[in-house]
């Protein structure tokens, strides 16, 4: 059985776990250091009181569950570690997950140039 990791519950993490569900020959460990999932673009209508916690949130454990795949783990954890040699993904929680394909989809950070005041 085919081993895939994927780092990070967000848009490029559930989009690979939707795809590669379909396969029910693979073995798929989720990670995040969250249990959720922000829709950043509908967090708008929350501030301005249209929506709800839970339709601007996707609950990673839930989601996980509600994909009915025998083999799909979701891990709470931080990933701390990757050891691409020995194809090992050591956690937080001092565990090590093992893969034969590593998806790498932790998301981005914005980077404000310092020269430009007031861009936060």
């Amino acid at each position: 059985m085919i081993k895939v990791v994927i780092l990070g519950g967000g848009y490029g993490g559930i989009y690979a776990l939707r795809q590669l569900v379909k396969n029910h020959n693979i073995k798929i460990t989720l990670v995040d250091k969250n249990t959720f999932h922000n829709l950043q673009p509908e967090v708008y209508d929350l501030i301005a009181n249209k929506s709800n916690i839970a339709d601007v949130t996707i609950d990673l454990t839930t989601l996980c569950y509600g994909l009915k795949h025998d083999y799909l783990e979701f891990k709470n954890t931080r990933a701390e570690d990757i050891h691409f040699d020995k194809q090992t993904v050591y956690t937080s929680e001092k565990e090590s997950i093992a893969y034969d394909y590593l998806i790498i989809a932790t998301g981005s950070r914005t980077r404000f140039p310092k020269n430009l005041k007031n861009l936060k």
